[in-house]
């Protein structure tokens, strides 16, 4: 599947950005979200925030390994299973049995619940920075 965004600049020609988007085989029949976004946005959804988290030196430099790029257009499917993130990584599709083994590190503020999972569907260069988000409502049939 390919996405076509128009993308506006600042003080320069609006343009189209194409982005090619690769859908999971296992999408149900439903209401979905789509983000089309930039990366810090999607580091937000995809890792723990708040400042319950405490982190050395060591963890700082992987999470900032870890993040996206600002220069990308990014398409994230948002899926009905549980995601957790645990020690800042996201266990997206995670089985509400499992969720409830896990119960002592949500207690113990270790690890957050969402109600839905971050699946990355496709990614776009946009040449130069991007900052901001949508969110599409799509019907899967």
């Amino acid at each position: 599947m390919r996405w076509r965004l128009r993308c506006n600049p600042y003080q320069a020609e609006a343009r189209m950005v194409r982005v090619k988007v690769k859908l999971p085989a296992e999408l149900t029949p439903g209401a979905m979200r789509v983000v089309v976004s930039d990366g810090a946005t999607l580091d937000k959804m995809m890792t723990r925030t708040g400042a319950q988290q405490q982190v050395g030196l060591a963890d700082m430099v992987a999470a900032m390994n870890r993040m996206h790029a600002n220069d990308r257009v990014y398409v994230t499917l948002l899926d009905h299973a549980t995601q957790a993130v645990l020690e800042g990584e996201a266990l997206p599709g995670v089985p509400l049995s499992m969720a409830n083994v896990l119960e002592p590190l949500k207690d113990a503020q270790k690890m957050q619940l969402t109600g839905e999972s971050v699946v990355e569907a496709g990614s776009a260069d946009a040449g130069y920075a991007v900052s901001g988000s949508h969110v599409l409502n799509l019907l899967v049939k």
